[in-house]
């Protein structure tokens, strides 16, 4: 894991949590990182790999974490993914009036410009503020902010695997037309789509997460065989009263979601004056499980890690997703 914005480090945990050790180092030797941008695991190579913004490198670590080389990306990109054993895919700065598309795909060792894919469309497009792909045993996604398509990512570029219709919460043309100042302010006042916080994939659903007013999300999820769309906006579940947070990863089939301590303490103080002045509108069996977790939080606690499935997509909802093929 790698933290952009706090310590700006990468550092390795074991799969019960333990800390086992850093990544590299912020600095300017050569085995050190300035900025560090993304982060990927290259099983092929078997190494770690750090991209640095600021000198457009990534640096190769094994997965002791001993550095082990570096490869000279040649320009700025936002993020990259691992396609296969030869292959990277870049997701263009927007900078570069010579490659006016948002993927290009290069070999591994030259970083040589192939395929470029989905051509720029103005302002929205330089509005990503976190990683727009998902990387899998299953292949490699992508998807970026104001945009209604879902991305299939191979060597040989960007295809379109899915497409969204969003009917009457979708962004007008005139708005992505604009200026980025303009589509911000039109974000902050309308309840449609904006920013791509979360993609995630298992065998039965692709999940898609836009922040609406923020911190709001609303969580689409695409049924891959039927192409039904569950589209969830701020629910509450009715097993144990958590709060739902988009889905980080997943665990097999299961999604993996992290909720802060805080609030599901916060949650739980909401339910307990509910259950002692109106008991008739609590679930007692939901609140009791709640009450259950929260009794061993505490405020300062960690993220907690949530894993479900999603049993249901056949309510009504206001999207609906066909498929690109």
């Amino acid at each position: 894991m790698y933290e952009q914005f706090g310590t700006k480090k990468a550092f390795c945990f074991s799969e019960k949590g333990k800390f086992l050790f850093q990544i590299g180092a912020i600095g300017r030797a050569e085995n050190e990182y300035i900025t560090l941008r993304d982060l990927n695991i290259n099983q092929w190579k078997k190494r770690i790999e750090i991209y640095d913004i600021n000198r457009n490198l990534i640096k190769y670590y094994d997965f002791n974490g001993n550095y082990i080389g570096k490869g000279s990306v040649g320009r700025k990109t936002r993020h990259y993914a691992v396609i296969d054993s030869l292959h990277y895919a870049f997701f263009n700065d927007g900078e570069y009036n010579d490659l006016p598309y948002n993927i290009f795909i290069t070999p591994q060792d030259s970083f040589k410009v192939l395929h470029p894919s989905v051509p720029f469309q103005g302002q929205k497009d330089i509005m990503n503020s976190v990683n727009p792909f998902y990387e899998s045993k299953k292949g490699v996604l992508f998807a970026f902010s104001l945009n209604d398509t879902i991305f299939s990512i191979t060597s040989q570029g960007a295809q379109p695997k899915f497409i969204l219709d969003f009917g009457k919460e979708r962004i007008p043309n005139r708005v992505l037309s604009i200026d980025m100042k303009g589509i911000v302010k039109f974000l902050r006042n309308n309840t449609v789509p904006g920013f791509v916080s979360h993609l995630v994939e298992n065998s039965e659903y692709i999940s898609i997460s836009y922040t609406y007013p923020i911190p709001n999300y609303n969580t689409v999820f695409i049924s891959k065989d039927k192409l039904n769309v569950l589209n969830l906006y701020e629910p509450i579940n009715d097993i144990n009263y958590l709060p739902f947070k988009p889905p980080y990863c997943t665990m097999g089939d299961f999604f993996v979601s992290v909720i802060p301590a805080y609030e599901i303490l916060d949650t739980y103080r909401e339910k307990e004056k509910l259950y002692h002045q109106a008991q008739g509108s609590i679930n007692t069996e939901a609140y009791a499980r709640l009450k259950k977790i929260a009794g061993n939080l505490k405020m300062s606690d960690n993220q907690v890690l949530i894993v479900y499935k999603i049993k249901n997509t056949s309510k009504s909802n206001s999207y609906k997703a066909t498929s690109a093929r």
